[in-house]
């Protein structure tokens, strides 16, 4: 099980084949909390850019890298998995 995980991860990060990539959207993290203090309206940009209405979590993105790298994704190459809220449907 460890050696499938770990050639997986190499894949996902750069491997020659690739299994698929992860694309975010707008992530809560340190540097977005200071954007969010430091820039008036940023809360009502987030609703009006993120089509679900809301800044995405750390875990969210995290829970799909592990998708990627578990079994259940096993047919699943070359992809860029968007995990964004939806910003690329609009």
């Amino acid at each position: 099980m460890y050696q499938e995980f770990k050639n997986k991860v190499v894949l996902i990060t750069g491997g020659s084949s690739g299994i698929g990539k992860i694309s975010p959207g707008v992530i809560k993290t340190p540097m977005t909390d200071t954007d969010r203090v430091k820039k008036e309206g940023y809360d009502e940009w987030v609703k009006k850019v993120e089509p679900i209405g809301r800044i995405g979590e750390a875990e969210e993105v995290a829970e799909s890298v592990l998708w990627l790298c578990s079994s259940k994704s096993s047919f699943i190459t070359g992809h860029i998995l968007a995990v964004d809220g939806g910003i690329l449907t609009k």
